[in-house]
């Protein structure tokens, strides 16, 4: 095994563990920090592939993690947390505009290698005369399942997730960004990001989330839930407690 198989293997496993941590939390300061982690990793390896591979598809990537990157480390720099007028304000600000670079990013991408199809640019020219027809409705419906609007459709939960004050509602993020991109990692064949989506995007957040007892999950089904969070909380202080600077409480100085 080369140096670029063993680095690859140690970014994609720090980047899943990393992504467990981000959910695995009832802080969202903590797991705004995990997030940092995680993305990190990605970007590193998107990186690595790109030098190693000088291909197109690479250095999209890398630009994209490393613009969400950047993202999250400007919200834990400036301090942004709560749920005040301002800071949520900023958090959604800075959130679009990262999700906004990513799309053209990846847009532009597409362009430069395939070019833009000359049926989308049909319909699009319909709908702003107001003349749409059912094929026209069909081809839409089509372009919907394309993986690049998958990936924009994930990434803009990812970017939503990322503006939540909370780690209830950044949960529900997380979780449907995991089962679009898992949706994607299908699409594109690419088994290794379908394995990470599935374990820690959708495993580990239904299992946090029962453990912390999230809405709407304890309200449908109460008895079930307490009875399932004790089981996994006793089970995760016995053999899963890490102690990690990433993991401090946010009122310790």
């Amino acid at each position: 095994m080369g140096t670029f198989s063993v680095l690859d293997v140690l970014l994609q496993i720090s980047a899943a563990c990393a992504s467990i941590g981000r959910i695995y939390t009832p802080h969202r300061v903590v797991g705004r920090r995990w997030n940092a982690a995680a993305l990190l990793f990605i970007a590193l390896d998107y990186s690595l592939y790109y030098t190693y591979r000088w291909s197109e598809i690479y250095f999209t990537g890398s630009l994209v993690f490393w613009t969400l990157v950047v993202r999250t480390a400007i919200i834990l720099i400036l301090k942004l947390e709560g749920d005040d007028f301002r800071p949520r304000l900023a958090r959604a600000i800075i959130a679009g505009a990262a999700w906004l670079t990513c799309a053209v990013i990846v847009i532009s991408n597409r362009y430069q290698t395939s070019g833009f199809d000359q049926r989308t640019l049909a319909v699009i020219a319909n709908l702003s005369a107001v003349s749409i027809y059912i094929e026209d409705l069909r081809y839409l419906a089509k372009c919907f399942l394309d993986p690049m609007v998958i990936a924009l459709a994930g990434l803009g939960l990812g970017c939503l997730g990322e503006a939540m004050g909370d780690m209830v509602r950044t949960r529900r993020c997380i979780f449907g960004m995991g089962v679009l991109m898992a949706g994607f990692a299908l699409a594109t064949h690419n088994w290794g990001q379908l394995f990470k989506n599935v374990v820690s995007d959708i495993g580990v957040t239904v299992i946090s989330a029962i453990e912390f007892q999230d809405r709407p999950l304890v309200a449908w089904f109460p008895n079930v839930v307490g009875k399932m969070s004790i089981t996994v909380r006793g089970f995760r202080s016995r053999y899963l407690i890490t102690r990690s600077w990433l993991s401090r409480r946010v009122d310790t100085p």
